[in-house]
């Protein structure tokens, strides 16, 4: 069985999800913390700052559009100081994100129109925001709103390889 050790205590743990949540961005499939940390930091956090989270969805007055922009620049601000990548965070606000949905309602890449609800987990219509040049970060000129869908294949091909499927698949 494969170990890991958290980047938050010193212990080692097996790399199952008993000791880890699943991550599918990390290579090993796992996140870099363990459970027992992630509880304990979120606990301390929240008696420290005195936070009392309202429903998510309370927030958000239960506008779908609101809580998908939420959701999109909680992720680019997590994923950029992840991976140390310039981010316009003065332009990228909520608001901003939230103007940009209502105003283009469908992917760049194939058209498809987003679907805003939170109806299943892979929701192919969903709207990601794609870095067009993974170095030059989440900055205005650099990103684009997509469906899930084409993210997950721009993400996972080269331009090369997916001329070399789509030729493929003309083919047959």
């Amino acid at each position: 069985m494969q170990t890991q050790k958290c980047n938050k205590c010193p212990n080692y743990y097996e790399l199952t999800t008993e000791f880890f949540h699943k991550e599918s961005r990390i290579k090993t499939g796992f996140s870099k913390t363990c459970k027992i940390c992630v509880k304990t930091y979120k606990k301390l956090w929240i008696a420290n700052s005195g936070y009392t989270q309202p429903s998510f969805y309370e927030s958000c007055k239960g506008d779908s559009i609101m809580a998908r922009a939420i959701i999109l620049r909680s992720g680019l601000v997590s994923r950029s100081r992840e991976k140390n990548l310039p981010f316009d965070k003065s332009i990228l606000n909520t608001n901003y994100i939230y103007n940009w949905l209502t105003q283009t309602q469908s992917c760049e890449c194939c058209k498809r129109n987003f679907d805003f609800t939170f109806k299943n987990i892979n929701n192919y219509s969903s709207p990601t925001i794609d870095k067009f040049y993974s170095s030059l970060g989440y900055v205005i000129g650099n990103i684009h709103l997509l469906c899930w869908r084409c993210n997950i294949l721009k993400k996972n091909y080269s331009a090369s390889k997916l001329e070399t499927v789509m030729l493929w698949m003309n083919c047959k």
